[in-house]
Formats: structure tokens, C-alpha cells, sequence
């Protein structure tokens, strides 16, 4: 039977609920981050894990992905249910997050690959805190520069 894992996911911890719709019961578990292979282990190939997006976020999903049928990353600015709560825990927000995944209901983010995001980060946290010191074609060019300072070092000049 296919459960619903939802992760509430901080810096140094985590919180899972494990909901099977059958019988509408929640498991619930704590895991410090340093022991995600513990939480691995207890995962079914058939789950679908819902974690919200935040900044380890990446490490989690590459570490549980090819254990579960799916991984659905979910907009926090999206999902207010957990944001908007009264009873703001660790462990209601994991069982919203599950109970909300398996009515298939949660707002999806696309996560970028490795490459891309961190291609991107510099040049957007200072075009949003409106730091940029110079244009986004000036940053451009430079990053070109970069790019290809690299590939000339890889290719001998004759």
C-alpha cells in the first residue's frame, strides 16, 4: 500500500509523517539531518515524499529520490495552509503536508539542476536586495570571460 511522507525540513533536523489514506492514521517521526539514512531505510519504493522548498531542500530530495516512486517539492509562498496554521508545530505541519500531498492538492516548484542554480543565485539575491553595482550585461559578459579563461586553459594555444 503507497503511503504519503510529508517532511517538514530545517537546517538541522527534520520532521516526517507517515499517512496511510487507507486507514487515515499519521506515523510520526523526528530525524536529526545527519542521520537521513535511517529515515531512508524506513521509505517504500511506492511512497510519495512532499517536502517544502527551502535551503537544503536540494540535498534532501538527491539523497531520498531514486528510493521513492516521487518527490513533489512544494511552494512554501503558495501552500498557506501550513503558513496561515494556528497550530503552528513541526509535527502538524508534516501531517498537513502529507494529508494535503495525498488529495494530490500541494503547489509544485520545478527544481532547477545543480548547474543552473548555481549559476543563477549570485546575480538574483542582488538584483532582488536592489545591489546591483553594474548591468546584468556587465555581469554577463563577465561570467563569459570566466567561462572561457577556463576553456583556454583546457585547450593548448599552438
Amino acid at each position: 500500500m503507497s503511503r504519503f511522507v510529508g517532511v517538514d525540513l530545517h537546517k538541522n533536523m527534520f520532521t516526517v509523517s507517515y499517512f496511510n489514506p487507507g486507514t487515515g492514521k499519521h506515523q510520526l517521526k523526528g530525524y536529526p539531518i545527519q542521520n537521513i539514512g535511517s529515515f531512508i531505510k524506513e521509505l517504500n519504493r511506492d511512497d510519495t515524499v512532499g517536502v517544502e522548498s527551502t535551503n537544503n531542500t536540494r540535498y534532501f530530495v538527491n539523497q531520498i529520490r531514486d528510493c521513492v516512486k516521487e518527490v513533489k517539492v512544494i511552494n512554501p509562498s503558495q501552500f498557506k495552509v501550513i503558513s496561515k496554521s494556528v497550530k503552528k508545530t513541526d509535527k502538524n505541519d508534516a501531517k498537513v503536508i502529507a494529508e494535503f500531498l495525498s488529495k494530490d492538492m500541494v503547489p509544485e516548484v520545478r527544481m532547477k539542476d545543480k548547474k543552473n542554480s548555481a549559476d543563477k543565485q549570485p546575480c538574483e539575491y542582488e538584483r532582488q536586495a536592489g545591489k546591483t553595482s553594474y548591468s546584468v550585461k556587465e555581469q554577463d559578459t563577465q561570467y563569459l570571460k570566466q567561462s572561457w579563461d577556463t576553456v583556454e586553459e583546457r585547450i593548448p594555444v599552438k
